[in-house]
């Protein structure tokens, strides 16, 4: 098992990382899973997009799941590693995306189910990482498309949460948000 620490360090390197190409290209992914596997050579990419790169694990790197977060894992955790391109919709790094994923769990204020945030890094701005736990993507549209069309018909505005890539499945079954990161408390009726 890996420290807290090593994982901090990890997320801090590659926030810190010049990249000096585009964000979502294959080369920045390479670039960014280089500084990854530095600490954790196994570690699978799962997700890749403006500010952040979401990196699947059977079990969390740093420490045990805690009771209550076994309940709520059934195949591994993902962690969210943050890095400081910023979204060009929005103007957020990976980080503030972290920030608001950590915000909108604590507030629970999303009118959506969402995959809980266990654990983050604790710092005094965004966090560089958050840990969730994993879930089975989303293939089609129709999979969500009630949710979609009663909870969130409010949205006017492009919005990843209206992307099939954006949400899971539980070990039920359960649709969740499994990326609400761009998502702003603006947005919310």
């Amino acid at each position: 098992m890996y420290s807290r620490s090593e994982l901090n360090k990890v997320a801090d390197a590659v926030y810190e990382e010049e990249l000096g190409i585009a964000p979502v290209s294959e080369d920045t992914r390479n670039k960014i899973m280089g500084v990854i596997r530095q600490t954790f050579p196994d570690v699978e990419c799962i997700g890749h997009g403006y500010g952040r790169t979401a990196l699947h694990f059977s079990k969390p790197p740093h420490r045990p799941l805690t009771e209550e977060e076994q309940k709520l894992t059934f195949n591994g955790v993902v962690i969210k590693i943050a890095y400081a391109d910023a979204d060009p919709d929005t103007g957020d790094d990976g980080a503030e995306q972290n920030g608001t994923e950590l915000y909108f769990w604590r507030d629970s204020s999303l009118p959506i189910p969402q995959t809980p945030v266990f654990d983050h890094q604790e710092t005094v701005g965004t966090p560089n990482w958050i840990m969730m736990p994993y879930r089975t993507p989303v293939e089609e549209m129709s999979d969500i498309e009630e949710i979609l069309n009663n909870d969130l018909s409010f949205i006017t505005e492009p919005n990843d949460v209206l992307h099939a890539s954006s949400w899971g499945r539980t070990e039920t079954g359960d649709p969740e948000c499994i990326d609400y990161g761009r998502f702003s408390p603006y947005d919310l009726p």
